[in-house]
């Protein structure tokens, strides 16, 4: 970065709750749900100017680019000796592209996930166990400037064998 004779300084803080609970529903099942969320803010303490376009001319007070405010995540699952679902959300609020102060077009969208994972077994007895994992995750993201709209979507699947007392 170029521009100042002193250094760049910048102040960032954050608090972030957690939780994960466990209910015993009988039959060897179990209901699993986690939750968290995340509140980050940022900002700029000193003007410089810089050759990256994600800074250029900062101002004392402008936002730190691609640091979400506020992030959140859901889980809950159903685990039994021989099979387990899960489900999983995460929320990433719109974030600024450049450093600055105002809430302009120069933020990405909010960004929505889903995963989802199915394991099962077909024998107790120690034997080689088929695994499965299967995951789906959206993302819609709008990035306004110089790398116009855009849209983003993954798809995934796993599956193999492992001995009990291995990793997979």
């Amino acid at each position: 970065m170029t521009g100042s004779s002193t250094a760049v300084r910048s102040t960032w803080w954050g608090l972030e709750l957690a939780g994960h609970w466990a209910f015993n529903l009988g039959a060897g099942l179990a209901l699993k749900t986690r939750a968290a969320y995340t509140f980050t803010s940022g900002e700029f303490e000193s003007d410089f100017v810089s050759e990256n376009p994600q800074y250029g001319r900062v101002e004392a007070g402008d936002r730190l680019p691609y640091v979400p405010e506020h992030q959140a995540s859901l889980g809950v699952g159903l685990d039994h000796e021989v099979f387990g679902v899960n489900i999983a959300g995460t929320y990433v609020a719109p974030m600024r592209e450049v450093a600055g102060q105002d809430d302009d077009d120069l933020m990405t969208d909010a960004q929505t996930m889903v995963d989802a994972t199915a394991a099962g077994t077909s024998r107790r007895d120690g034997a080689p166990t088929p695994k499965g994992k299967t995951c789906s995750r959206t993302q819609a993201s709008r990035r306004t400037g110089r790398l116009g709209p855009g849209r983003f979507a993954r798809a995934c699947s796993a599956s193999g064998r492992s001995t009990p007392g291995t990793k997979p």
